[in-house]
């Protein structure tokens, strides 16, 4: 129901979006408070950058460890420079990188404002970023992700507003966090010809416009081939460097039949995750947007919805539904769980177990609705591109934010999911969010939303930041108990590290920066330039130690200690073991 103000009662856009930062600020801040990511321990991949920085700060000399993948250099600066006052070590690391985090949010809410998203939609854009499990939880940590979130949104960010300004110096400020965030991770080579294309549609189509308008991607291509002829003539490049990039390249060499059911099966898990994600603002706008439909076009998108839910079932019948690729959830939080036992007590108890499989069905088909909209959005966004194809410099933006999603999407949608990461679905989530702002620009000005719609992207908005917070405290705990266990172990009990199966980020942390010292078998070959996962055995290779770290006791072993911890999802005590060979 709309309300009628008075116009000296409104409160000034300035002044909300004043209002939205502040609001934005204190729960990013209440968040960190209640998840506490204080703590000398790497997670998930982190070691391996935190190891780049270490070195740096001892030697002075820029190093990548073998199980880096991306450029890392600007990260690996702004790590080091949180690290300065005190000494390395991995709370800074993550203070850098939640830093970064709360600028890529208010990056979020500013590419909003400038799609000309109201206040209070731009706020929610945003809250969607931080209350993001995955961007949260990466936020504490030091992987790339976040950083390249960042670096990638401000740089879009400024793009947009200096073409809407008309303003050189916010385009050299987009430019050059576009190098920016080049030279943190190569996906982010897709932000420059999106941008170009974009361009070269609000001007006359002749070769010195051409020039013009993609000049910035040659430029940014040249700092990347500058940057990666670097590392290889100074002996810098890891083995793992391109690696998915030769995942891709298997892939597109495989066959028409493999190229297919590899795009068709990684578009489906990209839809479901980003209805998921996108959920509370995608029923919010689009519910203004169906309200105005024809009968015939409100069936065709219920029957669109249906079949889309239907195949929903399908899956979920045959027990397959979220999360459906790895990394970062798991069935009860988030991370990648290396220790064996974490969720065992879910075997004990069947009601609980059917809670948690219910909730992950549920979710699923939440996220197969979302992903109907977006489609239907999608072929929305298509339908203006051809029929207003002589109106396209008016529709810049569009093309932007449409080229920018598709461009960073189209790789990672040719690799087989087991090579590709959940967390890298962060990065699309403002370009899409923008994109829904513009195109439903028509559909909102003047109208409000009814209340039990409001109801349903609010609760599922909480929900979700909920979920976020107990998920990412829980990760955090685990890990701050698992680490002082073996430090405890190696320092008052003298047991060496490559005596120890402490797990994934354990054995990165001191075997696996050179891939010399995880697998011997590399010391051979001195010719070898490249790698694959499986390569560094000492990952996967615990069998063989006298100590171990599990969540339950295991055959073979005595526990030597026992620690606890509480966990809030769900709301229980947890036991850790440090277990000695018998």
């Amino acid at each position: 129901m709309k309300r009628n103000v008075a116009p000296s009662a409104r409160i000034p856009e300035a002044n909300l979006d004043f209002i939205n930062a502040l609001l934005i600020i204190i729960i990013w801040v209440f968040m960190i408070i209640l998840v506490n990511p204080i703590g000398d321990f790497p997670l998930n991949d982190d070691w391996a950058y935190g190891w780049t920085v270490k070195t740096l700060l001892e030697t002075g000399r820029f190093q990548l460890s073998d199980w880096t993948a991306t450029n890392l250099l600007p990260q690996a600066l702004w790590g080091t420079l949180f690290c300065l006052p005190f000494g390395f070590s991995f709370t800074a690391l993550r203070f850098s990188t939640l830093t970064l985090g709360l600028a890529g949010v208010f990056a979020t809410y500013g590419l909003l404002r400038e799609a000309k998203a109201n206040p209070q939609i731009a706020l929610l854009g945003s809250l969607l970023v931080t209350l993001n499990p995955l961007y949260f939880g990466l936020s504490t940590s030091f992987n790339s992700d976040v950083p390249s979130f960042a670096f990638f949104i401000l740089s879009v960010y400024f793009l947009v507003r200096g073409n809407n300004l008309k303003s050189r110096l916010n385009l050299t400020i987009g430019l050059l966090f576009s190098l920016v965030a080049i030279l943190n991770r190569q996906s982010s080579l897709i932000i420059l010809p999106a941008f170009g294309i974009a361009c070269l549609l609000q001007k006359r189509l002749s070769l010195k416009n051409s020039i013009t308008s993609f000049f910035p991607t040659l430029v940014g291509l040249l700092v990347y081939s500058a940057y990666s002829n670097w590392l290889d003539t100074t002996e810098r490049t890891p083995l793992l460097y391109g690696f998915q990039i030769e995942k891709l390249m298997e892939t597109l060499s495989a066959g028409a039949k493999t190229i297919a059911s590899t795009y068709i099966e990684n578009i489906f898990l990209f839809s479901i995750y980003l209805g998921l994600f996108l959920f509370p603002l995608l029923v919010l706008q689009f519910s203004l947007q169906f309200k105005r439909f024809s009968a015939q076009q409100k069936l065709i998108s219920l029957c669109l919805t249906l079949f889309l839910l239907g195949i929903g079932i399908t899956f979920i019948l045959n027990r397959s539904f979220m999360p459906m690729i790895g990394n970062a959830l798991n069935e009860l939080g988030l991370g990648p769980i290396t220790l064996g036992g974490y969720n065992s007590f879910l075997n004990q108890d069947r009601y609980l177990q059917l809670l948690v499989r219910g909730s992950w069905a549920f979710l699923t088909l939440v996220g197969l609705i979302g992903a109907s909209i977006l489609l239907q959005y999608f072929l929305w966004k298509i339908q203006l591109l051809i029929t207003r194809r002589n109106q396209l410099e008016q529709d810049w933006l569009l093309v932007f934010l449409f080229a920018s999603t598709f461009l960073y999407l189209l790789p990672i949608g040719g690799i087989n999911k087991s090579y590709w990461f959940d967390r890298y679905l962060i990065l699309p989530l403002p370009l899409i969010m923008a994109s829904i702002v513009v195109l439903g620009r028509q559909f909102s000005e003047g109208r409000s939303f009814k209340p039990r719609i409001v109801a349903i992207s609010l609760t599922s908005l909480l929900l979700l930041g909920a979920f976020t917070i107990t998920a990412t405290h829980d990760y955090l705990s685990w890990n701050r108990v698992r680490w002082y266990a073996l430090d405890h172990l190696m320092q008052n009990s003298k047991v060496l590290p490559n005596q120890i199966g402490g797990g994934f980020e354990f054995n990165g942390r001191y075997f696996g920066s050179q891939i010399e010292t995880c697998n011997p078998e590399f010391q051979k070959n001195l010719v070898q330039t490249s790698a694959s996962w499986e390569d560094f055995s000492c990952f996967w290779d615990d069998a063989n130690r006298n100590y171990m770290v599990s969540f339950i006791p295991q055959e073979g072993y005595r526990p030597q200690a026992v620690y606890s911890f509480r966990r809030w999802l769900p709301w229980r005590e947890e036991r850790l073991y440090v277990l000695e060979r018998d």
